[in-house]
């Protein structure tokens, strides 16, 4: 069977490629293409365990049983240092005035900033508060691998991705994030991947609280 692998960022100029086509055995496992393109290209050595991979989108563990025609995305850390994109789980209220990351550079033509906040109803029932729980590590290192997607997949430069734990009450912040691109396009583009992810993948839950009762969405 055949898998389209994608290689992003400093990955592509370690193989010297963007794409190929691997022909892999039945039953091949993603840590078991992992290692293959670790020996057909051994300047990816130097991510160690830090090169992540992503199937059909979605972050991949290395025993992820792969399937003819899947796409394989091999996706580096990101650069390191200052311009790392601030990600936090926070108990704090969230300030949109001033959200924490690197600032945009003189090469960034758009910035765009996303802001989740709590309604105060949810199927025509009120709303009085919403309480939020996470997996903290884990949500954390989620939300720094998407937004390494993001930069890779947009030419985005995430800046902050921030969520909120706890009690939260109609009109509070549960969510910031931040994009920085040179086009317009790039930078709504990185935001939404970025808030769509985070919804469907960070280890975080909440629970609605109202007249009507509580449970867990």
């Amino acid at each position: 069977m055949k898998v389209t692998v994608l290689f992003f960022a400093a990955a592509a100029d370690a193989a010297g490629r963007f794409s190929e086509t691997v022909e892999v055995d039945a039953g091949t496992t993603a840590g078991g293409l992992r290692e293959r393109l670790l020996d057909r290209y051994p300047a990816l050595t130097r991510f160690g365990d830090s090169l992540a991979l992503a199937v059909n989108r979605e972050v991949a563990t290395m025993d992820q049983v792969l399937a003819d025609g899947d796409e394989v995305a091999l996706l580096p850390p990101m650069s390191g240092g200052q311009d790392d994109p601030y990600v936090c789980l926070t108990a704090d209220p969230i300030d949109p005035g001033r959200l924490p990351g690197p600032q945009p550079d003189h090469t960034e033509g758009a910035v765009v900033t996303f802001l989740g906040l709590v309604r105060g109803e949810t199927g025509g029932q009120a709303t009085e508060y919403l309480e939020y729980d996470a997996y903290g590590p884990m949500a954390e290192q989620v939300m720094r691998q998407i937004a390494a997607e993001a930069a890779a997949r947009f030419h985005a430069r995430p800046l902050t991705v921030m969520h909120r734990v706890g009690r939260l009450f109609p009109g509070e912040p549960s969510v910031a994030i931040q994009v920085a691109a040179g086009h317009r396009d790039e930078a709504f583009s990185a935001c939404r991947f970025i808030i769509d992810n985070v919804k469907s993948r960070a280890p975080i839950w909440k629970k609605e609280h109202g007249p009507h009762g509580e449970y867990w969405v």
